[in-house]
């Protein structure tokens, strides 16, 4: 369980960082659209590493 917070807390320092990225650059950005686009690439990324940590679970 610890495995998957530190996953977990990975992927969403990973998402803030390029959220940071994102948003520094001098184009105008849609609060709204950006907050839902990182909602679904949250939890698209949350999906893959909780199966990515069964999967290595399962075979070691």
């Amino acid at each position: 369980m610890a495995s998957r917070l530190g996953s977990l807390q990975s992927l969403h320092l990973a998402l803030f960082i390029a959220a940071q990225i994102y948003t520094s650059k001098d184009m105008p950005v849609d609060e709204q659209r950006w907050h839902a686009l990182l909602i679904r690439w949250s939890q698209s990324a949350q999906a893959a590493a909780l199966v990515s940590i069964e999967l290595r679970e399962a075979f070691i």
